[in-house]
């Protein structure tokens, strides 16, 4: 966000917010379907979601210029969720006229008080996930830049991919120690990144 808040970044303006868009599209997608289900709305169709996501991106947008980050303030994602309930609000405001489903039509859910409860819970969590999912996207995204390639690609395949220091040694052609220490760099890089207040007040 500060990236694309800076007007000397037009250049990278671009590639940021396809980073943005990419690594908190899922988890806005999962916010916006939990505030429908909050709301009443039980069951709406992929196309309507997909409006009211992208009207979220857009409302990013617009706000950017006035957009304060301040961790002091809150997290990011609580952010995001208000963006998000603003924005199925509006959707359902202009669309009062449509019938819906009750939940006891729901195809998946029964409707009991106690199954309708769970039901909410299990989409929080939902919810939580894809806001920390997205999190660690960005985190990877900022050791990816702040380390070489080498390091990089060693780093995911070892400990993203589970492949075996030696396998990756003898891929590269490359000792044994030169794989150890990269990983060491990375970790090292990554628990930097991980103590920026932006980043430790969000996990």
């Amino acid at each position: 966000m500060k990236r694309l808040k800076n007007p000397n970044a037009s250049g990278q303006w671009n590639s940021s917010w396809e980073e943005f868009f990419d690594a908190y599209h899922q988890a806005v997608r999962v916010c916006v379907l939990g505030v429908f289900r909050k709301s009443g709305w039980y069951s709406v169709c992929d196309a309507d979601v997909q409006d009211v996501v992208m009207a979220v991106f857009e409302s990013i947008l617009k706000g950017l210029d006035a957009l304060e980050l301040d961790p002091a303030k809150g997290r990011f994602r609580q952010f995001l969720s208000t963006v998000c309930q603003r924005r199925v609000v509006d959707f359902i405001r202009s669309n009062k006229g449509i019938s819906r489903p009750s939940f006891s039509e729901s195809p998946v859910e029964e409707a009991t008080r106690g199954e309708a409860a769970a039901a909410h819970e299990d989409f929080a969590i939902r919810e939580k996930q894809a806001f920390r999912r997205a999190l660690l996207g960005i985190v990877l995204a900022d050791l990816h830049r702040e380390v070489s390639p080498q390091v990089y690609m060693i780093f995911e395949r070892v400990k993203l991919a589970g492949e075996s220091p030696d396998t990756v040694a003898a891929q590269l052609e490359i000792k044994r120690g030169v794989v150890d220490n990269s990983i060491y760099k990375a970790m090292q890089e990554l628990r930097e990144i991980a103590l920026r207040p932006e980043i430790s007040q969000e996990f």
